[in-house]
């Protein structure tokens, strides 16, 4: 099966953390953020990835070529304008229908890992032009509802597409998807593939399904989120080849490979590979370069 990471975009809201790493390539407990949708395509049978890309295209490369489980090829487009994601989906479709089978759409800056192996399976049995992962949230209306009646997917808020609210339950779209090799060959070139892809078929009677999702969803999308997101994981949080000061005082704190703490207070901090922290602080993440972003409680 072969799948693409959506991985093209600014990630303008993590402000300076974006100047250094683009958004994919963030550490996110002390592994790439992108290597958790990666994580989940490989245990649904994805072994060729396509990864779209437009800002700092090096660093997401080089960290996601790392962290790519062993059986995965990952190949990269880079988009030197921005086609948005419908074009950039569009613009390697021939590479994705290639093999004639579902294609497997993850964004790649959420942590998100639904059972993809049932979503595809569930898609091939509808025998669906689409299928939407969705989710239920009380803010559904708010963020622009997805409408859904017998897993089908009947309207989208803020699009052309009919307007279904009191026929269907609002759900919200998590960013995952699969698409017949069929479709593909409609994707507009540039612009929002729910806007100007998903609404089109929608009105041309298309079988679009809605499968709906019920597994931990987080967006990483701003420091305070990036922040809270770290206080809640579990894991390993000090990596092996750091080097912590036997004085330094660790309280709800990741610390990166080849990071260095000397003997000072750290509460609630992200730590990135090689960066050095010689200042007691709190609430904050620390990039490789040096630079600390404060973090509102």
């Amino acid at each position: 099966m072969r799948a693409m990471l959506l991985a093209a975009g600014r990630g303008s809201r993590l402000g300076v953390l974006t100047e250094e790493r683009a958004k994919p390539a963030v550490p996110f407990a002390n592994r790439p953020m992108a290597a958790v949708a990666l994580g989940a395509l490989a245990r649904a049978g994805a072994r060729e990835v396509m990864v779209n890309t437009h800002h700092l295209p090096h660093t997401v490369e080089a960290a996601l070529r790392r962290a790519a489980p062993g059986a995965m090829t990952l190949r990269f487009h880079n988009e030197p304008q921005l086609l948005g994601t419908g074009g950039g989906v569009a613009a390697v479709a021939e590479w994705l229908a290639e093999p004639g089978g579902p294609v497997v759409l993850m964004n790649s800056d959420v942590l998100f890992e639904p059972d993809l192996t049932a979503v595809v399976a569930a898609h091939r049995e509808a025998g669906a032009w689409a299928t939407m992962v969705v989710r239920e949230d009380p803010r559904a209306r708010d963020f622009g509802a997805v409408w859904t009646r017998e897993d089908r997917v009947v309207g989208i808020d803020g699009t052309t597409a009919p307007r279904h609210e009191g026929r269907g339950e609002p759900h919200v779209f998590t960013g995952v998807h699969v698409l017949s090799p069929e479709c593909l060959q409609t994707l507009p070139t540039s612009g929002c593939i729910v806007r100007e892809g998903y609404a089109p078929w929608l009105n041309a009677g298309c079988h679009v399904g809605a499968w709906v999702s019920h597994d931990p969803w987080e967006d990483l999308g701003t420091p305070r989120r990036y922040l809270a997101a770290h206080g809640r994981h579990d894991g390993t949080r000090v990596h092996a080849e750091a080097q912590i000061h036997p004085d330094a005082e660790l309280d709800g704190t990741w610390v990166g490979a080849g990071a260095k703490v000397g003997p000072v207070r750290l509460r609630n901090v992200v730590v990135w590979d090689g960066a050095r922290v010689d200042e007691p602080l709190e609430n904050a993440v620390v990039t490789t370069d040096g630079r600390v972003v404060t973090v509102a409680p």
